[in-house]
């Protein structure tokens, strides 16, 4: 199977999925118009969905009852769309464009742009909490693995030391903010798929391995293609380490999160295609 077709369908797929949750979001006695927008102004705005089709690949390991998933992938999805609010807003990174369009506040105003990921976050424990396909367990399960990677002590807290740093950030500084805000949300997606799959804990570490470091590989491989020259590049591998040894991260990771997957009971020949598109990816 050839890794692009297999996106192009889980997509076609996941929109599917995101407009039907937007319309039933719609139907609600309690819907504010103006907020619904913002949020699928930033949702339809055409990202990789990578994280959800994450969670896809390492669910369809161990089934094909693609329902037991889908409001893990929403939610991941979600979550992300939130981040991205969030980090444009004039108060964090104060951007204007996202994906080559305005960003949200722009469009929204910076109060309902905030409310609108605010509305997201909040919105995803409520889709996994309720969703009646997954026993209680599992539910559990997804909510505190999703709270723990995303709040105060994780992609919230890599969001902080992101404001803090300053020029002088070492290499420790660099692997703790990617990990809190990229890294941690990819391995969340991976195993959250696998506690949905219901895989026993020496599959779950493996899986757990193996997407931190295509986490950590994503990340480096975006510093690879952001890195310019503005104020904030200096938050960059490319910054700390040079061009030659930020290339030997990219494949140490990458070897890592291979090494992991050759450890798993299921071939993981789509896996391994998505470590090889990071590596080679141009956007």
């Amino acid at each position: 199977m050839i890794l692009s077709d297999v996106q192009n369908e889980f997509i076609f797929k996941f929109d599917t999925w995101l407009k039907e949750h937007l319309e039933k979001s719609a139907n609600n006695a309690n819907y504010a118009g103006v907020l619904l927008k913002s949020q699928e102004y930033s949702l339809l705005s055409g990202g990789k969905r990578f994280r959800p089709f994450l969670a896809f690949l390492i669910y369809a390991l161990y089934s094909d009852q693609y329902y037991k998933i889908k409001n893990l992938c929403l939610s991941l999805e979600m979550v992300h769309t939130y981040s991205l609010i969030h980090d444009d807003l004039p108060c964090m990174d104060n951007d204007d464009f996202r994906r080559g369009k305005p960003t949200n506040h722009k469009v929204f105003s910076e109060d309902i742009s905030l409310l609108a990921g605010d509305g997201l976050l909040t919105d995803v424990f409520y889709l996994l909490s309720s969703d009646e396909n997954n026993e209680a367990q599992v539910k559990n399960s997804l909510v505190s693995l999703l709270a723990g990677k995303i709040g105060s002590f994780g992609m919230v807290a890599g969001q902080v030391f992101d404001m803090q740093a300053n020029s002088k950030i070492s290499l420790e500084q660099l692997v703790q903010i990617h990990t809190l805000k990229t890294a941690n949300l990819i391995q969340a997606s991976a195993v959250g798929a696998a506690l949905v799959a219901g895989v026993n804990k020496t599959e779950l570490h493996n899986i757990s391995e193996f997407s931190h470091h295509l986490g950590m590989a994503f990340q480096i491989k975006d510093d690879l293609l952001d890195h310019n020259d503005n104020e904030q590049d200096f938050k960059s591998y490319l910054s700390v380490l040079g061009l030659e040894k930020t290339k030997a991260e990219l494949r140490r990771h990458s070897d890592e999160a291979l090494k992991n997957l050759k450890k798993l009971n299921k071939s993981s020949a789509l896996l391994e295609q998505l470590v090889d598109f990071n590596l080679k990816r141009n956007s």
